[in-house]
């Protein structure tokens, strides 16, 4: 489970971070990726809320904007140089939910409604990094670690 830690980051290797203000982490999966990027010697730069995606919501039937979690570029053990957008959910966010059962009605239309939203922006998202030359890619607590 996810622990809903919340403050501010304060970056280490400022010439990596490409935002201009320290990161503001909403969960210990996000401060401890930020901390790894910040970190790591393969990591060459590195950024939160840094790319707006525009992606029309199904939920509420009008376009919306996207803030991805993060941006990351890094060298790969290849020596590669990679580009991609990273957003970190839980797993319970990722995975089509499962309706019925002893939950309450609304919390399996809460479930779905996310599912829903979260899949128009990913599909958003993975488009544009598509379009740009880059990777988008979720992290859970299945692979954060």
């Amino acid at each position: 489970m996810v622990n809903y830690v919340q403050g501010i980051y304060e970056v280490k290797n400022k010439e990596k971070y490409t935002a201009k203000k320290n990161p503001r982490f909403l969960s210990s999966w996000e401060l401890e990726t930020f901390k790894e990027f910040d970190n790591n010697p393969a990591i060459l730069e590195w950024g939160s809320e840094v790319a707006v995606i525009s992606y029309y919501n199904p939920i509420k039937r009008r376009m919306a904007r996207y803030m991805v979690d993060l941006y990351v570029k890094y060298q790969d053990k290849d020596g590669n140089i990679i580009r991609e957008l990273v957003e970190i959910k839980p797993m319970a966010q990722v995975a089509k939910p499962v309706i019925g059962g002893k939950r309450k009605k609304s919390t399996d239309v809460y479930a779905t409604a996310t599912y829903i939203i979260n899949m128009a922006k990913w599909t958003a998202a993975a488009k544009w990094c598509k379009e740009h030359g880059m990777n988008f890619r979720i992290i859970t607590e299945q692979n954060i670690y």
